[in-house]
């Protein structure tokens, strides 16, 4: 069987894909924050890939395994509400580290007292050597029962610093790092390390050598890294460390996303809570996985390698395939080849990670289900990552195009049809699109395509946007139209379109209308695109 392209966004498929009890928990909460499916897909993957990365590795090709922990990036805006849904599915987590915390603290008590007791025996011993009661292999042995410190079995690390993370990953090698809201993780520290960051991904071990003290040893440690990125903190993130970030292959590693927001179009309603029935079975999963981890990790026990069945390999080598002649020059993939390199990879850790989830036999093949899963989600985490770090300037376009005009129409009725201030998008419309190299773009396409149209309302530079009959029917009656002998519209093109707003006796302008009188606009757009008209 090969790799077929089916799907298009995630929604589709967690919808026809997953299994039943990960699909109705990741749309539930979607529905139950108002917020979108793939935040919450990213804090789900988190979570299971954090709780099972003690108990397996993965087989990429043959004869080379790598962990199965993922490292994910959701760049959304403040208030998308993901830490919110983080903290549905880190409870688990949360409960373990409070019980490791309160055991470790009880643990520190008594080494405390048993440390006395021995450096009181060492005194002892020491002086009964020098008076020659004892042998010196008697006093070694009494220095050699010095009691061990105990150790920190906490999992989840917010905002740690490279320095902290070494220490902790050489007393316990498993760890699920998180940022908090804004990204600051990516202002720390430990991004200061990023070829760390890789090994620890590539799940290698790694010495720091001290100046005039022992080297700190981590073996094999296993990682999940979940951040939550503002975009300007990336770009700023991007513009500060420069070709170096994209080229120590740190982001390529990245599982990204950059759903699109739904701030603007949530409903405030008592909406009760979240059916336990739906979410319980999840969270009950990865605090088994996660009990299990941390018993291996504990016993020393060797991870066990999830591998794909002779049946499924030509499905992931026409996976492979697929990617493999879209990075080739002027391929789909090539301006992003580095994170498309990685996505053979990444398909088979999400599937490792999902097959644990899903299969509690203990098989060690990874099962067809799992393995279509992983293929399709990290191709679409790969045209995400293009969407964000594409070098072709249109490749957003469509999307800044749809945002930018979803936000003009919601602001519209927020404002009562009175149209929308130019200088309000630029203080307060959707991130990115607030730079005018951008924006003024974005505003001419959907200029020239009829879905929006201009005037000066006094002074103040107003867009409106354009609406079909049946999408004017869809608003409820809530978008009035202008009356047509004040908004001529010239040509067939447009006479379906109604324009919403009641302006008294202002101009709107739209293509080929012959009231043209927003020609400072223009104008400065002209000075940004270098062309001679809109």
């Amino acid at each position: 069987m090969n790799f077929v392209h089916r799907f298009n966004d995630f929604e589709k498929i967690i919808n026809d894909c997953f299994p039943s009890v990960l699909r109705d928990a990741i749309m539930e909460v979607s529905r139950y924050m108002q917020t979108p499916a793939p935040l919450v897909l990213n804090a789900v993957l988190a979570s299971i890939s954090a709780s099972a990365q003690g108990i397996a590795d993965v087989e990429i090709y043959s004869g080379s395994r790598k962990p199965i922990s993922l490292f994910l990036a959701a760049i959304e805006e403040s208030g998308d509400r993901k830490t919110s849904i983080d903290e549905i599915f880190a409870a688990p987590f949360k409960q373990y580290d409070s019980e490791a915390i309160k055991r470790y603290r009880e643990e520190t008590a008594q080494w405390k007292l048993d440390r006395q007791t021995w450096m009181n025996k060492k005194k002892k011993a020491q002086r009964d050597f020098n008076k020659e009661k004892i042998s010196e292999e008697q006093l070694q042995e009494v220095i050699n029962s010095e009691p061990k410190k105990p150790v920190l079995q906490q999992i989840q690390i917010s905002d740690t610093t490279s320095e902290a993370l070494i220490e902790k990953l050489s007393n316990y090698g498993l760890a699920y790092i998180k940022s908090s809201e804004g990204g600051s993780l990516l202002k720390s520290r430990l991004t200061s390390n990023l070829m760390m960051l890789n090994i620890l991904w590539d799940g290698e071990s790694y010495t720091k050598n001290l100046t005039g003290d022992d080297p700190i040893i981590i073996e094999s440690p296993r990682v999940t890294l979940n951040l939550m990125l503002q975009l300007k903190i990336l770009e700023d993130f991007l513009t500060g460390k420069g070709e170096s970030a994209r080229e120590s292959g740190f982001f390529a590693r990245l599982l990204m996303t950059k759903p699109k927001s739904m701030q603007g179009q949530r409903k405030y309603r008592q909406t009760g809570s979240l059916p336990p029935e739906k979410i319980d079975p999840v969270l009950g999963r990865i605090k088994s996985l996660l009990q299990r981890s941390m018993d291996r990790t504990n016993r020393n026990d060797k991870r066990s390698v999830l591998k794909i069945s002779e049946h499924h390999a030509d499905y992931i080598n026409s996976f492979s395939e697929f990617i493999e002649y879209r990075i080739a020059p002027g391929g789909q993939f090539h301006d992003v080849k580095d994170a498309a390199s990685k996505t053979r990879e990444n398909a088979l850790r999400i599937a490792a990670c999902l097959h644990l989830f899903i299969d509690e036999a203990d098989n060690q093949i990874i099962s067809f289900d799992a393995l279509e899963i992983g293929c399709h989600l990290a191709l679409q985490y790969l045209f995400e990552f293009k969407k964000i770090f594409s070098e072709d300037p249109m490749q957003n376009a469509a999307e800044d195009e749809q945002e930018l005009l979803q936000w003009i129409a919601n602001r519209n009725l927020l404002n009562q049809s009175q149209g929308v201030r130019l200088t309000d998008i630029q203080k307060s419309g959707p991130g990115r699109l607030r730079k005018n190299n951008i924006l003024m773009p974005a505003l001419t396409r959907l200029w020239q395509q009829g879905r929006i149209g201009y005037a000066k309302i006094g002074n103040k530079k107003t867009i409106f946007p354009a609406v079909t009959q049946s999408q004017f029917t869809t608003y409820n009656q809530q978008i009035r139209p202008c009356n047509h002998s004040m908004n001529p519209w010239l040509g067939n093109k447009h006479s379906n379109f109604f324009v919403s707003g009641h302006y008294n006796d202002e101009s709107i302008n739209f293509p080929n209308n012959t009231h043209r009188d927003y020609s400072g606009y223009l104008k400065e757009h002209r000075k940004i695109e270098g062309t001679n008209g809109v």
